[in-house]
């Protein structure tokens, strides 16, 4: 049971080649679990766990001229934290180390745009205090030395008081050389790290305590699940009026598997590529009605690449690889060649 109340507020000012903006808010959270399978009658409350939050944001764009305008934003956020993160273990034992998300982000950025050609770049770097990440592994039969008696059985890690820091630049383009034809790109590079400790618990399937919470050193461990390098370009072109063709290719790098530890640090994930291509036909059936057609293929090339990893066993002289990555690993592979069609009615 959540009850959540809150007050927002904004302002913003605009005069011949400056526009700016504060906004704020703060809001109150309540949070209670009810169990009715685990606790008998009049047992199955939790306590109310009281949460207050809040953030400010503020920024400013500056046209220097037609055609280039510069822009800056930064924020605060308290964030109260998930249902799921105050109550951990499906029982009503609130966790005591769950608190508010402390999140500061700053971003500068230059925009250009010309008749034919527009481009945005920007900056950022961000801290995320406070977070409670988690991650899970099956022991098969042959077991494993850091969890002995758990064969054939998931084993799952909650990772608490975790600060990550990311920072990085994106661009992204858009080119029109003839009328029926789009050039689009994009780049993204970025360096998310792990700052500092964290308070390191495993669980058994019945989400008893494996061993002893420990604290682990994260510092200057990749965060994973995400390509921190990105590159991409396509393009849109119009054959007939109402029909067109496009495409995209993109290439993902730095990505890492999600589970993290001060042994083993974490595992870099292979670098992949992917391409996407669709066609679209829409025509006017009245001067208010258009209808659309859209058939869309994804990885069209099917290729297969790893998409996520929930261990991260280094690879050694001795071991048997996959592409570079230990066989024994226990890793997620990307969807291959998909399709889909949509049928779009506007009125």
């Amino acid at each position: 049971r959540v009850n959540y109340g809150g007050l927002f507020a904004q302002f913003e000012y605009t005069a011949n080649k400056v526009t700016a903006f504060i906004q704020g808010s703060v809001s109150q959270q309540t949070n209670q679990r009810l169990d009715y399978f685990n606790y008998t009658q009049g047992k199955e409350k939790s306590e109310t766990v009281d949460n207050f939050g809040y953030n400010i944001k503020g920024g400013a764009s500056f046209r220097i001229a037609d055609n280039h305008q510069v822009f800056a934003n930064a924020g605060y956020y308290s964030r109260q934290p998930y249902q799921n993160n105050i109550f951990m273990n499906y029982k009503n034992d609130v966790n005591p180390f769950a608190k508010n998300e402390e999140i500061l982000g700053l971003e500068v950025g230059y925009k250009f745009k010309a008749r034919n050609f527009w481009a945005n770049l920007n900056a950022y770097y961000t801290t995320w205090e406070n977070r409670i990440t988690s991650s899970s592994q099956f022991i098969d039969e042959n077991g494993n030395a850091n969890f002995p008696g758990y064969a054939n059985q998931y084993i799952y890690t909650v990772n608490r008081g975790v600060k990550q820091e990311h920072k990085g630049v994106e661009l992204e383009v858009s080119y029109k050389p003839m009328r029926n034809l789009t050039l689009t790109g994009f780049g993204s590079v970025g360096n998310w790290e792990y700052k500092g400790n964290s308070l390191v618990t495993n669980y058994d399937e019945a989400q008893n305590v494996v061993g002893t919470p420990k604290s682990e050193n994260f510092n200057g461990l990749k965060v994973g699940d995400s390509a921190q390098t990105q590159l991409g370009a396509g393009f849109i072109y119009e054959v007939l009026r109402g029909l067109s063709f496009d495409a995209d290719y993109r290439y993902n790098g730095d990505l890492y598997g999600s589970r993290v530890n001060e042994a083993n640090g974490n595992l870099k994930l292979p670098s992949y590529n992917i391409m996407d291509a669709g066609v679209t036909w829409n025509t006017k059936l009245t001067n208010r009605n258009k209808l659309t057609l859209r058939f869309n293929v994804n990885n069209v090339l099917n290729h297969i690449y790893i998409q996520e990893a929930s261990t991260n066993i280094q690879a050694t002289a001795n071991s048997t690889t996959y592409n570079g990555i230990d066989v024994n690993n226990q890793i997620y592979f990307g969807y291959g060649r998909t399709w889909n069609a949509t049928v779009r009615l506007t009125f």
